[in-house]
């Protein structure tokens, strides 16, 4: 009974999720916006070590909503930030490729302090 009763949540759980999925489009989308970001001054930039746990997902700009670009970093890895931070986020640039990561996970994380 306890197996009935646990595979029928499951089962309505799994029928409401389609529901619970956000949309994986830019936020600049939603809001009409863009997102400002200003350039670091070339004497200032910052080169930080990728610190996440697992591969670090780049996206085209400063928000999960934003999609992941063609590549991601690795734990140990150095990247040159080459903007602000906006919102905790902030524009890197690995091997003359560009894209935006979540602070929280260069350095100690103190990136955008």
């Amino acid at each position: 009974m306890t197996r009935l009763l646990l595979i029928l949540s499951l089962a309505s759980l799994a029928c409401s999720l389609p529901n619970l999925v956000a949309e994986n489009r830019p936020l600049a989308a939603e809001s009409g916006q863009t997102p400002t970001e200003k350039p670091v001054p070339t004497a200032d930039i910052l080169t930080v070590i990728v610190t996440a746990n697992k591969a670090l997902n780049v996206r085209t700009g400063p928000a999960v909503t934003y999609p992941t670009t063609s590549f991601y970093l690795l734990a140990g890895w150095r990247v040159e930030i080459v903007s602000e931070c906006v919102g905790g986020w902030v524009k890197i640039e690995y091997s003359g490729m560009m894209g935006w990561v979540n602070a929280d996970y260069l350095d100690d994380g103190s990136v955008c302090q």
